[in-house]
């Protein structure tokens, strides 16, 4: 069954770590309190440990897959759709980590405005440690989702849509757009997992490169995994064009 994530509703059919759950609910708190900080306003100091303990969470398992080995729930015979116990287990796994990937991602987003780094800014204890680049996580999102497909072929298995979709509005690398669009047009003809908002997805995903592209200026050159996310934010932009998408 799927379980609700503040706005949210996630597929969990084929696993989903409870560390990924928690961490989304924690940054769409933390975005809700972002939102109300004025411009030159800092996070509030009790916060901030709190803030810096959440990007943990969420880059360490990144380095150390068994962080995300606790997972929410395993599929069951029956979701499994009979293929063997192995591939059901190397599915499982894409699916976590395509989800985990993408909740770094929205991390990007909500609350470091696109960069690398905290916004605003927070003072650390110590250096801050080397995180990758938007581009990348973007990437390895994709590679999971790849996988699934790979291995699932026209077997149903889980709703990935939302991690799609996370990863896919952020792509700024051409190179990325182009798998991103690639993998959404196979699930919309293979209609497998249960997603009907496709073509509304891909529209808005367009709608928003478009718009960084605009901003970038003529001599933009965006391409490379070292890039980091676009300065146009997806949630603005369902904003302005009166939309939302049940991405489920």
């Amino acid at each position: 069954m799927p379980a609700p994530v503040g706005n949210y509703t996630l597929d969990i059919t084929f696993g989903v770590s409870i560390r990924t759950l928690q961490c989304l609910n924690k940054i769409i708190e933390f975005s809700k309190l972002k939102s109300t900080l004025g411009p030159d306003t800092p996070w509030p100091s009790d916060k901030i440990s709190s803030l810096l303990d959440l990007e943990d969470e969420l880059f360490d398992p990144l380095e150390a897959p068994e962080l995300l080995k606790d997972r929410h729930s395993f599929p069951s015979a029956d979701s499994q759709g009979g293929m063997p116990g192995y591939i059901a287990d190397l599915i499982t796994d894409s699916h976590v980590f395509a989800f985990h990937y993408s909740a770094a991602i929205f991390f990007r987003r909500a609350l470091c405005d696109g960069s690398a780094h905290i916004t605003p800014a927070v003072k650390r204890s110590s250096e801050p440690r080397t995180r990758p680049t938007g581009q990348y996580l973007m990437s390895k999102a994709l590679d999971h989702l790849e996988n699934i497909d790979a291995m699932s072929r026209n077997i149903a298995v889980a709703n990935t849509l939302w991690p799609g979709f996370i990863a896919a509005v952020e792509a700024v690398d051409t190179h990325l757009r182009h798998r991103a669009l690639i993998w959404l047009e196979r699930v919309e003809r293979a209609k497998r997992h249960g997603i009907g908002n496709i073509q509304q997805s891909t529209s808005l995903v367009m709608e928003i490169w478009r718009r960084a592209d605009r901003q970038l200026g003529p001599q933009g050159n965006q391409d490379g995994l070292g890039v980091e996310l676009g300065r146009v934010d997806w949630r603005q932009v369902m904003r302005d064009k009166n939309m939302y998408i049940m991405l489920t």
